[in-house]
């Protein structure tokens, strides 16, 4: 309940304090950047707190990843099948460092256009725009990519496209080990 009130507090101020300077920024409507105000607002109210959960994720997947692999180290330390299991489990695990590089990968370009656009506002740079729409863009496919290539999801998608098994077939077969617990961790 506290956490409701701190979020929807955060929420709304940084929607509303902000709202008296809304204009068409381009492609889209946005915080107008002409003048220094403007400019100052949107990293106080974007950029500053994007980048500070993006921290704060990298901190949280970074801290729960090596707390998998002690996990899994002292579990194979007192299993018997030291030699054959750590792959399989240890590929599983290892797929948690793609959430975090997604967010840095994909809102990087835009920080860095909007930094070059407060520095030379007269010289925009064209390749820099195209990196930020396209990087921003894939938000949405790479995070489909990362969380839905799981083996719980890609046999729901076999089960109801079956011309997908065909395709499915020339990845070649895993451990049923690995599924297992790759379907532990998606749940």
């Amino acid at each position: 309940r506290k956490m409701h009130y701190i979020i929807w507090s955060l929420a709304g101020s940084s929607a509303i304090i902000p709202s008296w300077k809304y204009e068409p920024t381009g492609a889209w409507c946005w915080i107008e950047g002409a003048n220094l105000e403007g400019k100052i607002m949107r990293f106080v109210f974007y950029y500053a707190p994007l980048w500070f959960c993006i921290g704060y994720n990298c901190f949280a997947y970074i801290s729960v990843i090596r707390f998998l692999r002690r996990v899994q180290l002292l579990a194979n330390s007192i299993s018997s099948q030291e030699k054959t299991q750590p792959r399989y489990e240890m590929k599983a695990i290892s797929r948690l460092g793609w959430y975090p590089s997604i967010l840095v990968f994909c809102h990087t370009f835009a920080t860095i256009n909007r930094i070059q656009n407060w520095v030379e506002p007269h010289h925009p740079s064209f390749a820099l725009f195209v990196l930020h729409t396209i990087s921003q863009s894939l938000t949405g496919a790479l995070n489909c990519v990362a969380y839905g290539l799981n083996s719980a999801v890609r046999s729901a998608w076999f089960e109801k496209f079956p011309f997908l098994k065909a395709l499915g077939a020339c990845c070649g077969k895993q451990s049923n080990k690995f599924h297992k617990f790759e379907n532990e961790m998606s749940t």
